[in-house]
């Protein structure tokens, strides 16, 4: 989460930890109770034998190596990420007003994050269960080494997201010149419904409700919003959008869907 107010919700989009039963767990044993439960002595990808020539020999990621192995069964993988996606959101939008409500005591909202980890759990029809969600996850590698760069990626995904790892310092820029950070992101990348606003009926009044996303009639507050949204989309590296959705459009320009 990079943004409480408006809410804006990433995930890492190119891989994901997968985790299996440690023993096999066919036929059911009621005295052996641990062949159930996905502990820290779980089997990770590479051990096992359906998706080891996938993450060994054709060196794909886990997440690629899930899905290959789906497509071999003629199953599709995307009806899997999809339960994921909605689940997340559905959590996210169950408690925004709560945190919404949390930070009322701040001047402002716009320098939140905070990173989760979301575990789920499929039955044999690929059906998606959420277990739980995780504040503040652990990435130690030391029990699966192999992890380390997954852990890695997550870490730089979100600095990268946040602004951390970018050379400009964006949370200072309104006492910076203009020159500083147009370089980054221009005013006329903010521009949209240029058909509308060209019109001649229009004269830029901000008076219709297609004027909420005209530049000229944005407030100050709401186009620091949309810049922090631009960086974060030039910035995402192999992270994918959940809030506000780019199920339709995930282009930079396409910022209308961020005003609240």
């Amino acid at each position: 989460m990079t943004s409480i107010n408006p809410l804006r919700v990433y995930i890492l989009d190119n891989e994901a930890l997968l985790r299996f039963c440690a023993r096999p767990y066919h036929p059911f044993n009621s005295t052996d109770l641990n062949s159930y439960v996905v502990g820290d002595d779980y089997t990770p990808t590479w051990l096992m034998p359906s998706l080891r020539k996938y993450f060994i020999d054709l060196n794909l990621n886990m997440k690629e190596s899930f899905n290959a192995y789906l497509r071999s069964l003629g199953k599709d993988p995307n009806f899997v990420w999809k339960q994921i996606e909605d689940s997340i959101k559905t959590v996210y939008y169950a408690k925004e007003e709560q945190m919404l409500r949390l930070t009322d005591t701040f001047e402002t909202t716009r320098h939140f994050f905070e990173m989760v980890r979301f575990d789920f759990a499929l039955d044999e029809d690929l059906n998606v269960y959420l277990m739980e969600a995780n504040m503040s996850p652990n990435l130690s590698s030391a029990h699966f080494a192999p992890n380390k760069l997954l852990y890695e990626q997550v870490i730089f995904n979100l600095l990268s997201l946040v602004g951390v790892a970018r050379t400009l310092d964006t949370r200072t820029w309104t006492n910076r010149s203009p020159d500083d950070y147009n370089m980054m992101v221009t005013t006329k990348e903010m521009s949209v419904n240029e058909e509308l606003c060209a019109n001649a009926e229009c004269h830029l009044s901000c008076k219709a409700s297609e004027c909420d996303v005209c530049y000229h009639c944005l407030k100050d507050e709401q186009k620091l919003v949309l810049k922090d949204a631009v960086l974060e989309q030039h910035s995402k590296w192999m992270a994918k959008r959940l809030i506000p959705s780019t199920s339709d459009v995930d282009r930079v320009n396409a910022m209308s869907v961020i005003i609240v």
